[in-house]
């Protein structure tokens, strides 16, 4: 897939929104707007921050890419960051799919259950760092391991897929996870950014065709 193009373009609500390449999505920390058609297939975050941000110049490459296939590249122009996500393909959660295929470093994920009409549904989104994405993908998909009982009862029954994006970068998972989660549950995203930017872009690439309702 070309990296103008989406399989799955994520709307402030977490709901699936069948729009155009060539929209664009603002959101303010004080309010959500939406802007007209855009230059670049990009989702947009603005950030207010009371001073400037630090400059990750000064820190980091301009270009951070991730040695393997998957994974997160950025790219900085001025206070703003774009983000490209390449997914590795959705897979089915079973215990011998993740020790072969999920390497032990850290990235980040999400993890899907499919409902009886066969829709995916968004189990959970996250990011991992020392025990790394496979330890943390099991654990995820474990049903003895499970923290409550109604995600306890999903790993039992249903099907479980997941997928995931390498780095090696606290800040740029910091940032991802947080759009990410302030898109899907924008009450109570539990996260916060990494602070060093005013506006996010981010731009997904996957193998998957993925539809998903909240």
């Amino acid at each position: 897939m070309s990296p103008s193009r989406y399989s799955n373009f994520r709307a402030k609500n977490s709901f699936f929104l069948p729009v155009f390449v060539n929209s664009l999505l603002y959101k303010e920390l004080a309010g959500v707007k939406k802007a007209g058609p855009a230059a670049a297939a990009f989702f947009c975050m603005e950030i207010h921050t009371p001073s400037s941000p630090r400059r990750i110049e000064n820190i980091l490459p301009l270009w951070y890419t991730f040695s393997m296939e998957y994974g997160i590249r950025v790219r900085e122009k001025g206070e703003n960051v774009f983000y490209y996500i390449n997914w590795s393909p959705l897979s089915l959660a079973e215990r011998w799919t993740i020790n072969a295929k999920v390497p032990s470093v850290a990235g980040i994920y999400e993890i899907y259950w499919m409902d009886e009409r066969k829709r995916l549904r968004l189990l959970s989104v996250g990011d991992t760092h020392y025990g790394g994405l496979r330890t943390e993908i099991r654990r995820l998909t474990d049903p003895e391991l499970a923290d409550n009982g109604r995600t306890k009862k999903i790993l039992e029954d249903e099907e479980i897929w997941f997928r995931y994006a390498p780095s090696n970068s606290a800040a740029v998972m910091a940032d991802v996870i947080w759009f990410f989660r302030v898109s899907y549950f924008p009450e109570n995203p539990g996260v916060s950014h990494s602070g060093r930017y005013r506006k996010i872009f981010l731009n997904e690439s996957a193998p998957d065709k993925l539809i998903w309702v909240p």
